[in-house]
């Protein structure tokens, strides 16, 4: 069953722009589901 996450204006001062979040949100699920994340 597939799963949709939105990430959107995560950017601040301290770092950790959009690009970031939602790369270590893919690692993450990555790691949790045991499958490659698609991203669109």
């Amino acid at each position: 069953m597939p799963v949709w996450i939105g990430v959107d204006d995560t950017d601040s001062r301290k770092g950790g722009c959009t690009t970031y979040v939602a790369a270590v949100l893919a690692r993450r699920l990555e790691e949790i589901r045991g499958e490659d994340p698609r991203l669109s």
